[in-house]
C-alpha cells in the first residue's frame, strides 16, 4: 500500500511540475500580433506557396524523369553487353567508332553496343 501511495504521489508531482513549466513568458513576438492586413495575406501566401510548389515539383519531376531515363539507358546497355559477352565472340583487334568492343554473332555479322544499349551492325570492309 505504501508503494502505491508513493508512486501516485510522485506521478502527481511530476504532472504538476510539467504544467507549471508550460509557459514561462507572457510576451508575444511581432509575428504573432494580428493586424488588419493579416486577414488579406493568408490567401495571397497560399496562392504564392501553391505556385511555388507547383513550379518546384515540376522541376523535381523533370529531374526524376531524366535520372530515370539515364538509369534505364545504362541498365539496358549493361544488360546488352553482358548478353553479347556470353552469347557472341568478341574481336580483340577491332574496335567500334568510340572504342567499343566489337562482337561477332552466329550469322558472322559484326556489331557493337552503343550508349543506348542497342546493337549497331558494322559494314564489312571491302575485300580486294
Amino acid at each position: 500500500m505504501k508503494k502505491i501511495f508513493f508512486c501516485t504521489t510522485i506521478a502527481c508531482l511530476m504532472a504538476f511540475v510539467q504544467l507549471s513549466w508550460a509557459q514561462t513568458s507572457t510576451s508575444t513576438s511581432k509575428e504573432t500580433k494580428i493586424t488588419s492586413t493579416d486577414t488579406i495575406r493568408p490567401k495571397y501566401h497560399q496562392d504564392t506557396i501553391r505556385r511555388t510548389l507547383k513550379r518546384d515539383t515540376s522541376a523535381w519531376k523533370r529531374k526524376v524523369d531524366s535520372t530515370t531515363a539515364a538509369i534505364s539507358r545504362k541498365t539496358k546497355e549493361t544488360g546488352a553487353k553482358a548478353v553479347a559477352a556470353v552469347k557472341d565472340c568478341s574481336l580483340k583487334n577491332v574496335k567500334g567508332p568510340k572504342g567499343e568492343t566489337v562482337y561477332v554473332d552466329e550469322h558472322d555479322r559484326r556489331y557493337y553496343i552503343n550508349k543506348d544499349g542497342n546493337k549497331v551492325f558494322m559494314k564489312r570492309p571491302a575485300t580486294k
